[in-house]
């Protein structure tokens, strides 16, 4: 009788632990699930700016002496490789708003990068002087 009761015991108790294993793999992949999503979106972000300052430094060294505004349209794919495709992965959007005087001209530069959800990933504004020759 004394065996009964220990095969049932053991039983109970395997059947406890592999419930208490079970809840811990879930836990585990939920946490490894939110990592992975936040070393996208990382990722994301760090490409995004790497690529808007460099854009934003291309366009101010290259700048030409224009006035009122102008607006630079960049598209990406997933790789961060440029592309013309219609519906690219990321976009970085430069607005050049040029003031022009006397002595030369002042350009301001409004930055952005989005996802292909529209979400904001990066965004910059800075002024550049260029004398006038």
């Amino acid at each position: 009788m004394k065996t009964k009761y220990r095969n049932i015991a053991f039983l109970a108790e395997l059947i406890v632990n592999i419930l208490v294993f079970s809840i811990a793999c879930a836990f585990l992949m939920l946490v490894f699930g939110k990592a992975s999503e936040m070393t996208r979106e990382t990722r994301e972000k760090s490409f995004a700016s790497t690529n808007t300052l460099a854009l934003v430094e291309t366009v101010r060294l290259a700048a030409p002496d224009a006035r009122g505004e102008e607006t630079l349209v960049y598209t990406y794919d997933e790789n961060w490789q440029a592309t013309e495709s219609a519906s690219p992965a990321f976009t970085i959007r430069l607005t050049l708003h040029y003031q022009a005087s006397g002595a030369g001209t002042l350009t301001y530069i409004d930055a952005s990068a989005h996802n292909r959800a529209g979400q904001e990933l990066y965004t910059l504004s800075t002024a550049s002087y260029r004398p006038a020759p």
